[in-house]
């Protein structure tokens, strides 16, 4: 149970570095298709996502790696700590460790062969299509809270009207949390 635990504590921290990576990759081929409308020849696919791995490789290892040290000490710890949260150390400490490996490793190759799948003639093909999808997806988010955001901040009535259904929210939320949560003490 401390197992599944630790893994889904892990889950956000696991993708982390290969988010980054992975923009990475898309920003460098997003940049390199502006200037010439296609991928030089001399800045092949292979070296647009080695030069994007290398550019962000040690930011990403070193943020994966403070995690894991943080939680390194736990797995030494006295018996009793160790037999309840050892586990849990050793599993965040592995996947964190196996996620450095894939981000780094396994990651470009697997976006090598998604891009290539593209081309360098369609933008519309391949992993590149699900990037600009989620990307015209957030912009239309964007634009409502943006638009939201607007009329709230110039409107005194809005503005009342939010803080009013807020503050009842938390009250409400604080009143259900200690009402229906069991104490221990």
């Amino acid at each position: 149970l401390i197992s599944m635990g630790a893994m889904a504590l892990a889950v956000g921290m696991v993708v982390d570095g290969s988010i980054v990576v992975f923009e990475n990759i898309l920003r460098r081929l997003e940049d390199s298709r502006l200037e010439v409308g296609a991928v030089k020849e001399s800045n092949t696919l292979l070296t647009l996502i080695y030069d994007a791995v290398v550019e962000v490789r040690v930011p990403v290892v070193i943020s994966i790696m403070t995690t894991v040290i943080v939680f390194v000490p736990i797995i030494f710890t006295l018996p009793l700590t160790a037999a309840i949260l050892g586990d849990l150390a050793k599993v965040i400490v592995s996947i964190l460790s196996l996620s450095a490996v894939v981000t780094i490793f396994l990651l470009p190759p697997l976006c090598l062969i998604l891009l290539k799948k593209g081309g360098g003639r369609q933008k519309t093909r391949g992993i590149y299509r699900l990037h600009l999808l989620f990307s015209a997806a957030f912009e239309k988010l964007k634009a409502v809270y943006l638009r939201t955001l607007k009329e709230l901040l110039l409107s005194r009535q809005l503005k009342i009207s939010f803080l009013v259904c807020v503050s009842l929210l938390f009250s409400l939320s604080t009143y259900l949390l200690f009402s229906h949560v069991e104490k221990e003490l």
